[in-house]
């Protein structure tokens, strides 16, 4: 069995192995960037495989590659104080019908007494307004306060 030479970095050549080595990646992922176009263009292409120029490589390590100083965390902003949620006034809707029961709600099933509902919750307030029967069965009222 033949025994593995040891990579020369500084051949002004440098084949899949050695550009993996150079760059910190496999000689996979040299294939792969180097079929993609992604890595300069080979300086010849031998019966072993393509070989780069030295100084190529390097150029594209400086170019592209982030040296371990620049692979620090980056500096957290502080998250901005959330703003408070807008008052919801109370809202009544009326219907019609004097027990309308309307099934889904976002809080379970909302039931009209005496044809009137009044809720402060945003969600089932969104929810009722989007309602097919919205505007047919119930509508929306003003709610005045004495």
């Amino acid at each position: 069995m033949r025994k593995a030479r040891p990579l020369n970095l500084r051949a002004p050549l440098l084949g899949a192995a050695e550009v993996a080595a150079l760059l910190g990646w496999s000689p996979n992922k040299v294939s792969t960037y180097a079929a993609r176009g992604t890595l300069p263009a080979p300086w010849a292409w031998l019966a072993s495989g393509p070989i780069w120029s030295r100084a190529a490589i390097e150029a594209y390590r400086v170019a592209h590659i982030a040296s371990p100083e620049s692979k620090q965390e980056p500096v957290r902003q502080p998250e901005p104080e959330p703003k408070p949620a807008p008052r919801v006034e109370r809202v009544r809707f009326t219907s019609r019908h004097g027990g309308l029961m309307l099934f889904g709600g976002p809080r379970g099933t909302v039931k009209f007494s005496g044809g009137v509902y009044e809720t402060d919750d945003p969600e089932e307030i969104a929810w009722l307004r989007r309602l097919p029967t919205f505007g047919v069965d119930f509508r929306e009222e003003p709610v005045t306060t004495s």
